[in-house]
């Protein structure tokens, strides 16, 4: 189980839409030499940030294939 389950298509889709757009950011402060720079108040940096984006986007991205969704 990912955690996912209980979930709507539309929700895990619109989920899946944020953290892709995590992504773009995360590689822009990679692009910028910000890639380990901690943010304001002590917000994880976009390399610890970018982990935990792509943990999730796997568990989405699973549940979304094991409904047969693209």
């Amino acid at each position: 189980m990912t955690g996912f389950e209980q979930a709507s298509t539309a929700t895990l889709l619109t989920i899946r839409g944020n953290l892709r757009r995590g992504l773009d950011e995360v590689a822009t402060a990679l692009d910028a030499g910000t890639f380990h720079r901690v943010g304001p108040k002590g917000a994880a940096p976009p390399s610890q940030a970018g982990q935990l984006t792509l943990s999730l986007l796997d568990g989405v991205d699973g549940e979304l294939s094991r409904r047969r969704v693209s």
